[in-house]
Parts: structure tokens; C-alpha cells; sequence
């Protein structure tokens, strides 16, 4: 299995389910912290899609883990307890993907470290949230595919980089734009 199909689709599912959830209805302090924990286990994944490959078995184990432990996160990802015992018995043979995308991986990674920063906030604003989220919500469907092996078999049509940078610049408001500019160059 490639890290980069079952990590780009477990950040996708995660993302658009908090997208959808934190829209439109008041934030109970139990929110909080679940989205805190989201976001931070969705970041740890990222993080061990780009730089960490040699974590990759633990912080899986870890999101699934979480998953099973907080059914507010968990019930957006249907996987299997055939793959989590592949999981737990570390049989999965992990494979670098042949495509680098090093734009969207790149942005993603600054991205996130933004939403991180909202989500840890003492006073979180809703709507920062929901802009990030609306913001990286497209970048890892360029690892998604209709036959790709992945841990939820999502089975989703993936996007190429060049759609998915010009999705996510197009919800940019112009300050992040100018920020993020010299990745598109």
C-alpha cells in the first residue's frame, strides 16, 4: 500500500467531516477538544507522509486508536478490522508513491501548522477554522483514486496538482495568496 493513498485519504475524510461539522452550530467546550484532537493526529499524519516514513506504522496505529476511542472522530472513517489487525501486526507493506507532489505536500504542511496554531488559540474564532479548512479541504485529493489500496477504500476520483492548487488559491483571500505565491512559481 502506497503512504501516500492512505494518508492523503485519511486527511481528506477528516478534513471535509470537520469542515461539515464546524459550520453553522454553536461550539460546545467538548467540540473543542475534539477538533483539537482531530486536527492534531491529522497533522502527525501529515507529517509522517512527508518527512517521518519510518513512523508511519505507529502514528496509523495511533489515528486508528483514536478513532476507536472517540466515536465523534471515528465514525467519519470506515476501516476494517481486517486492516487494523494488519495494522497492529505492522504486515502492511508501505511503499513510496512514484508521484511527489512537493507543491501540495509543501502547502499542506504550512496550512495545517496555521489551523494547529487556531485550534491551540485560548479563544478559537469559528471562522478561521472554517477558512483553513475550506482552504486545504482539496489538497489531498491528488492522492485519491477509484482503484487505489487504501485504508478506508474511499474509492473517490483524485485531482491533479495543478486543479488542486488552483481550488485551494481561488478560496485564498488575497493576504494568503500573496503569502503562498512562491509556490506556484
Amino acid at each position: 500500500m502506497q503512504i501516500q493513498d492512505a494518508i492523503g485519504e485519511l486527511l481528506y475524510i477528516g478534513i471535509v467531516a470537520e469542515k461539515g461539522r464546524c459550520f453553522g452550530k454553536k461550539w460546545s467546550l467538548r467540540y473543542r477538544k475534539i477538533l483539537k484532537s482531530h486536527i492534531k493526529i491529522l497533522s502527525e499524519l501529515l507529517d509522517s507522509m512527508i518527512k517521518n516514513h519510518t513512523e508511519v506504522d505507529s502514528t496509523i496505529a495511533k489515528f486508528v486508536e483514536i478513532c476507536d476511542n472517540n466515536v465523534e472522530i471515528g465514525k467519519f472513517y470506515k476501516i476494517s478490522d481486517d486492516v487494523k489487525n494488519q495494522l497492529y501486526e505492522k504486515s502492511i507493506k508501505w511503499e513510496r508513491g512514484k508521484c511527489n507532489y512537493y507543491k501540495v505536500d509543501k502547502l499542506m504542511q504550512l496550512i495545517m501548522k496555521d489551523l494547529l496554531g487556531e485550534v491551540n488559540k485560548f479563544i478559537i474564532k469559528k471562522q478561521n477554522i472554517y477558512y483553513l479548512l475550506n482552504v486545504l479541504h482539496n489538497l489531498p485529493r491528488v492522492y485519491l483514486g477509484e482503484r487505489k489500496n487504501s485504508i478506508c477504500e474511499l474509492s473517490q476520483t483524485g485531482i491533479s496538482e495543478e486543479d488542486a492548487l488552483l481550488y485551494t488559491f481561488q478560496i485564498m483571500n488575497g493576504n494568503d495568496r500573496k503569502r503562498f505565491d512562491d509556490l506556484l512559481n
